[in-house]
Parts: structure tokens; C-alpha cells; sequence
């Protein structure tokens, strides 16, 4: 069983080696529970991606990003699919 723990909307930025950009975002924390209803099950954090002030959209890659969210927090994510962004560890605070 899934369900959504945390939705994170807002403005962030998207940090690679090269380049900063821009965007927003729309992510959910999904965990999915284990057989137990007391232990804790694993959580993912994907979403969409929209880059700001420019023309190009994030397309397939497996560059590592580091995402910076709104609220201060980061993690490190790779794109999935064109403007989707999965997390390829846990949420860091600043």
C-alpha cells in the first residue's frame, strides 16, 4: 500500500556541475508501507519539473542534480523522463 506523506510545491533551483537554473516544482513523498503496520516503509520523492526563464525543458539524463527547494532544503535527483525528477537519496536541511 502507497500513500503520500508530503507534497513540496514552490520555486527552487537546480544545480549541476555546469549550470543554475530556475524552476519550479511539484513533488510528492510517496512511502510505501511494509506487511507490518508499525515499521517504516521506504519513501520516494518524484514530481515535476518546470524550468524557468528558458525555452529548453530538462530532458533523460543520468546526471546527478542537486535540487534546492523553497524552504531551504536539498537532495540530489536525476531526470527520469522529459520534466520529471526523481530523488536518489533522502531531503538534506541547509
Amino acid at each position: 500500500m502507497t500513500r503520500v506523506v508530503e507534497t513540496l510545491k514552490g520555486e527552487g533551483k537546480l544545480v549541476s556541475s555546469i549550470a543554475e537554473n530556475i524552476l519550479t516544482y511539484h513533488l510528492e513523498v510517496v512511502e510505501e508501507t511494509g506487511i507490518a503496520p508499525m515499521s517504516p516503509g521506504l519513501r520516494t520523492i518524484a514530481g515535476c519539473v518546470a524550468l524557468l526563464y528558458s525555452d529548453l525543458e530538462l530532458q533523460p539524463s543520468l546526471e546527478r542534480f542537486t535540487l534546492h527547494l523553497q524552504d531551504g532544503r536539498r537532495f540530489q535527483v536525476f531526470c527520469k523522463r522529459p520534466e520529471w525528477i526523481v530523488a536518489t537519496g533522502g531531503i538534506q536541511n541547509d
